[in-house]
């Protein structure tokens, strides 16, 4: 029985299709944060009538006399629900507001759904200066984008993103994809690699668009939904997918300039078990920013940490000295 050698499988793995398995799971993951975020967004009005009731109740208790009040009270306490009507309570009204603007703005729910299914292309298109609606054409991909989209968003009784909330189903659909992102950042960076050879402002940011476009396409696909905050984008806050696939650009690159003699689909594989570690890491430890220990050194060593913290370590010397009065002050004080 012949056995298989790193190298064989890493080239299985580079010739793997990213359509159809691959590609749905990337859908499903772009349609859940667009579901999510708008629940965030724009709560349901059901919940909306639900605080209003509870506050015209709130206001007529308190015109009630002092007796009346400590009476409802008792028996507020006496009769509260259990736990588990509680917790039953709260998951069908987050499953409500998730429902909310899907069944009010079906259309810009579908439109900001389809901007994040499709935002590694537009935004590498529109930086590389070709047209952004590339991905617009390509019927299939649309029309399964869209299936996945409904699926998720009027399914009966919400199974399909009930059965997708599952814990093991939440990881399979994150690893593959995992696995789409790297297929995404190693088409990219190559592309880059030969377009633009010495740009590697370019290269590194046809990377992080590749890798996590979906992050830099939501400020638009909120404002297509009615939302805008401007001051929630990913150049602010870094996500782990822009630094994953920042640090997958810089090993391609590094590899590209004869750093590495590792061929490129051994190499591609690697990456792709790094994503897998990292996102396991983030869903199963609950580890968002594994580089965390590495940028606080980095920013101590290079960008003012050691400064700022002497001038600190200064100004608290400083000020004890300062606001001590010597003795001719107390002396003048008590004169006066």
């Amino acid at each position: 029985m012949p056995t298989l050698s790193l190298y064989d499988v890493a080239a299985s793995v580079a010739k793997l299709k990213m359509y159809p398995y691959f590609d749905i799971a990337n859908y499903i993951l772009m349609c859940s944060l667009v579901r999510e975020d708008a629940a965030a967004s724009h709560p349901s009005s059901a919940s909306s009538s639900s605080s209003s009731s509870s506050s015209s109740s709130s206001s007529s208790s308190s015109s009630s006399t002092l007796t009346s009040a400590a009476s409802a009270s008792s028996s507020s306490s006496s009769s509260s629900p259990p736990s588990s009507t509680i917790s039953t309570t709260s998951i069908i009204a987050t499953t409500t507001e998730t429902t909310a603007f899907s069944r009010k703005h079906p259309l810009s729910c579908w439109l900001s759904s389809m901007l994040m299914c499709f935002s590694t292309v537009i935004l590498t298109n529109l930086l590389l200066g070709e047209s952004p609606i590339t991905p617009f054409t390509n019927n299939r991909d649309l029309l399964t984008a869209s299936i996945v989209w409904y699926a998720m968003n009027y399914s009966p009784f919400d199974v399909t993103y009930k059965f997708y909330q599952l814990l093991p189903i939440r990881v399979i659909v994150a690893c593959l994809k995992e696995v789409h992102r790297a297929n995404k950042v190693y088409r990219g960076v190559s592309f880059a690699l030969r377009a633009y050879p010495q740009s590697y402002v370019i290269i590194f940011t046809v990377g992080a668009l590749k890798g996590a476009g979906y992050f830099y396409m939501r400020l638009f696909e909120r404002l297509v939904r009615g939302t805008w905050i401007p001051t929630a984008n990913e150049i602010l806050q870094p996500t782990l997918a822009t630094k994953t696939s920042l640090l997958a650009t810089l090993v391609f690159v590094l590899r590209n300039l004869g750093y590495f003699e590792t061929s490129h689909h051994v190499l591609y594989l690697y990456v792709i078990v790094l994503f897998l570690v990292f996102r396991l890491i983030y869903i199963v430890v609950d580890i968002r920013n594994p580089f965390l220990p590495f940028e606080n050194v980095f920013c101590a060593l290079f960008l003012g940490g050691i400064v700022d913290a002497l001038k600190k370590a200064m100004s608290r010397e400083t000020k004890p000295e300062e606001s001590a009065p010597t003795k001719g002050q107390a002396v003048k004080a008590k004169e006066e």
